[in-house]
């Protein structure tokens, strides 16, 4: 399992654990998934720009100034 499905599988289960809790009436489990959920989705858009960034570097544009001779 990649890194971005383990991340979205935790903000799937945080925001079933919100509505648990709020079915149960628990506040602090809302909280505790509230606060997961945005963890998770802070490394979820940390993570995504940092494999953006890694492909960028990793691009060859070809040299077309020495065909042209």
């Amino acid at each position: 399992m990649t890194r971005l499905n383990l991340l979205f599988a935790v903000q799937i289960a945080a925001i079933l654990a919100a509505l648990g809790g709020e079915l149960l009436g628990s506040q602090p489990l809302v909280a505790v998934a509230v606060g997961t959920f945005a963890v998770a989705v802070v490394a979820t858009f940390a993570q995504m720009t940092g494999e953006l960034l890694v492909g960028l570097t990793s691009v060859r544009i070809p040299d077309t100034a020495e065909r042209r001779r």
